[in-house]
């Protein structure tokens, strides 16, 4: 019997150990990347049945309903994730760039504010922040972000272009 099949019998057990679990995220994680969504998504679930608190199960997870424009439940995912641990960086990132892929920028600032608050020099969420700010035509805070940014990261082109559109 190959490892592969001996795995997926495994898998499909009801309790998994510890490390079917770990197993099963790395598979989650593999089918995710290869675009095999269905696969990646069963395998996530799988892993929160047993660790609803796995914080790697749950962003993979969102991303995945993201991607199948499941945006409520992508969004459900991420609050449980900060219910669990609300000091993620990580987390409110994701939380902001969802609410920022939905056109909701206020809610994306404070998302963007909450994890700038928790690790204040990240250049992506200042460069996100600024978007966002923009789009509220809240210009000057904005440009302070895009600056913040190239700051902390003089070469980030993403914030140099952003910049270059809000002037």
């Amino acid at each position: 019997m190959r490892a592969e099949q001996k795995f997926e019998h495994r898998y499909y057990l009801t309790k998994l150990d510890m490390t079917s679990v770990t197993e099963a995220l790395q598979l989650a994680i593999q089918h995710h990347q290869a675009n095999c969504l269905d696969q990646a998504e069963q395998c996530y679930r799988q892993v929160l049945a047993e660790q609803p608190d796995r914080l790697e199960a749950l962003h993979g997870l969102s991303i995945v309903a993201q991607q199948t424009g499941q945006f409520h439940y992508a969004e459900e995912l991420l609050k449980a994730a900060l219910d669990f641990q609300p000091n993620s960086v990580k987390t409110w990132f994701d939380l902001g760039n969802l609410h920022l892929s939905q056109s909701r920028f206020a809610e994306a600032v404070e998302s963007y504010h909450h994890a700038l608050a928790l690790q204040p020099n990240l250049v992506p969420i200042y460069n996100n922040l600024g978007y966002a700010l923009q789009q509220m035509d809240q210009w000057e805070k904005a440009i302070a972000c895009y600056q913040k940014a190239l700051d902390l990261q003089p070469k980030c082109a993403e914030a140099e272009a952003n910049l270059g559109n809000a002037l």
